[in-house]
């Protein structure tokens, strides 16, 4: 997906990254065919015409959209915790979450939301204004981004660091709110499930909440209720995550 953004040194010494998945590339891994590839729909293609690519496509991508703080640091650990936590989901070991576990859930749903949220509000935005002199040089800037921390630079600041940490804020914020809605862990045999280019949340009223988390071809997230797992039960998830993508969806 096109952002504005800015570029690296030649040779990226510092090792930044550079392009950002909205959604995790292990997350992408498990609705992966044979061909270790899944199929797509991209929503903002002149043809819409259905491809497959593989999970590290670009497709899947910002650029250089939250700084490598936000990338290497807070956003690595729910990232982190979230694949151990789906990965005994899909062993069996799991099937049932403790608090800590529901919560791990909640942090990775939440940075989905609000990466994809930030992103249609400051995608053509590459800096701020503020009042400074500093002046580094590309290679300077990079190294101080390497190391965990920000800079001001000739005037602006790099939205990237305002953005990560307003995501960081925002999913702080309602952690909390959503602290008692529990997660259960639903399974399909018969039909695949569809993953969308973003979350679909309906309002942020607790007590009438719709919303879906597919975390595998044939397994998918849902805030506790009793759900009677039918075919056309997962056939109207999947109309639900595909009239709601914004960008994209792809599936098995």
């Amino acid at each position: 997906m096109d952002n504005i953004f800015e570029q690296v040194s030649k040779g990226n010494k510092y090792k930044i990254t550079v392009n950002q998945h909205i959604i995790p590339v292990e997350s992408i891994k498990r609705f992966t065919n044979t061909n270790n590839k899944v199929n797509i729909k991209n929503l903002i293609s002149k043809n819409k015409k259905v491809v497959q690519v593989n999970p590290k496509d670009s497709i899947f991508t910002v650029k250089r959209f939250w700084s490598e703080i936000d990338e290497a640091g807070y956003m690595k650990i729910i990232e982190d915790d979230f694949q151990k936590l789906i990965d005994k989901i899909i062993n069996k070991d799991l099937l049932e979450f403790s608090f800590t576990e529901n919560q791990i859930i909640w942090k990775m749903y939440l940075l989905w939301m609000y990466r994809v949220e930030f992103f249609g509000k400051y995608q053509q935005i590459n800096s701020f204004n503020i009042k400074t002199d500093s002046v580094y040089t590309q290679l300077e800037k990079e190294k101080i981004e390497s190391i965990g921390m920000s800079y001001h630079d000739n005037g602006y600041i790099p939205s990237r660091f305002i953005i990560g940490g307003q995501i960081q804020l925002a999913i702080m914020g309602d952690i909390s709110l959503y602290k008692n809605i529990k997660w259960k862990i639903i399974f399909s045999k018969n039909i695949n499930f569809i993953m969308p280019s973003n979350p679909y949340m309906n309002s942020k009223d607790t007590d009438n909440l719709i919303l879906y988390f597919p975390i595998s071809s044939n397994i998918c997230l849902l805030p506790y209720n009793e759900f009677k797992v039918s075919t056309d039960f997962v056939n109207d998830l999947n109309t639900l995550m595909k009239q709601n993508s914004k960008w994209f969806y792809f599936w098995e």
